[in-house]
């Protein structure tokens, strides 16, 4: 009988003993998020969302609609028209620009083929840069009451430079992109006393094969 403990304990150090091994040699890499499109651009696809804006004087919730409403071209690259941003996939990279006035610059804000803790940076000037982060690749994640499984987390920071040389914290914000459906939930949260909060949660959505 004590043969056989001691034959076990040593089997079993010598499996720990390889894991780590093995863990230390690869890394211990993060999974890469499932194969799958996390932000469908089917023209026609709709998503509804519930979106509450927070400041120190008022809370304010409202319903909105977002689609796909047309593909186009600009600058030789093709987008889809989504009223006010334009977005392209490109292996595995999601680009947006935003179309209030005028297009704007194009970001990289979703990338599906890294793993988690990836993270990447944008500079649209001198004074601004965005530093985005894959916080999490979620089996599954609960938004208003529906279950969506393989859920990218990506966390973007927005610093900026005022009078000093350094860049100062602006605004956090998280974003959820559940395969085949697109974003599910984002939050943001800026700094200082005259800000507002935004929460933005999935209640219906239709898309487009």
């Amino acid at each position: 009988m004590k043969y056989n403990l001691r034959v076990r304990k040593l089997f079993l150090t010598t499996c720990t003993v390889i894991l780590l091994a093995s863990c230390q040699k690869e890394r211990c890499a993060e999974p890469i998020a499932a194969q799958g499109d996390y932000y469908p651009t089917r023209v026609g696809s709709q998503w509804r969302y519930e979106t509450t804006l927070s400041s120190r004087w008022d809370t304010v919730s409202y319903s909105q609609t977002i689609e796909a409403l047309k593909d186009t071209l600009y600058e030789g690259k093709s987008y889809t028209y989504f009223a006010l941003q334009l977005i392209r996939k490109e292996k595995g990279n999601y680009y947006l620009r935003t179309h209030i006035y005028g297009v704007g610059e194009e970001y990289l804000f979703l990338k599906d083929n890294v793993p988690a803790g990836s993270t990447w940076t944008h500079s649209s000037t001198e004074h601004h840069k965005a530093e985005f982060t894959i916080m999490a690749i979620h089996k599954e994640k609960e938004v208003s009451g529906v279950r969506y499984r393989n859920v990218i987390e990506v966390q973007k920071q927005d610093f900026y430079k005022q009078d000093g040389p350094d860049f100062i914290l602006y605004s956090t914000a998280h974003f959820f992109y559940a395969k085949d459906v697109g974003e599910i939930y984002s939050s943001e949260d800026s700094q200082g006393e005259y800000t507002t909060d935004t929460e933005n949660k999935l209640i219906a959505y239709s898309i487009r094969k």
